[in-house]
């Protein structure tokens, strides 16, 4: 049995547990439950410390849900992060289609690499490849094609 093509985005923003097993879980609920028993266990150990252990477990949780929260694959910006991801892939691959084969020229785009991996993976290899310049903003200020190059981001 064949499993469904995935995009660049379901890798990159859901990660690779929910792609290649859809509905796996990722931990977060036994984490959570570890947690609710270990305070639980406190809690009956002291009778007078019901307060002060869940003012402790409230403070401690604020940084993690506030990076999980700010984060790319994050509740807020999952669904804009791959609609970016995508257009970027859409962008290269369609790119090299269209002059027959292409190659990135310069990158300073870190976070692209697994992208343009994904988007030239059936691309054409040739001599001349037409030039992709990759900015550091190129996964969310879109592409633009200049003079056969595509230019990906904001140039400096």
């Amino acid at each position: 049995m064949q499993s469904p093509p995935t995009t660049i985005s379901r890798v990159l923003v859901d990660g690779a547990n929910r792609v290649e097993a859809p509905g796996a879980t990722h931990g977060e609920a036994w984490s959570a439950l570890g947690a609710v028993l270990a305070a639980t266990l406190l809690i009956r150990r002291s009778r007078g410390a019901h307060a002060a252990i869940v003012a402790f477990a409230a403070l401690a949780s604020l940084p993690g849900l506030s990076a999980w929260a700010a984060r790319a694959d994050g509740p807020r910006r999952a669904g804009s992060s791959a609609a970016s991801v995508d257009r970027l892939s859409s962008a290269i691959e369609t790119f090299a289609r269209e002059h027959g084969c292409a190659n990135v020229v310069r990158s300073s785009c870190v976070a692209c690499a697994p992208v343009v991996r994904f988007a030239l993976a059936r691309s054409a290899r040739c001599a001349a490849p037409a030039p992709i310049v990759l900015e550091a903003d190129a996964i969310e200020a879109g592409c633009a094609e200049r003079s056969g190059t595509l230019v990906c981001g904001t140039p400096p």
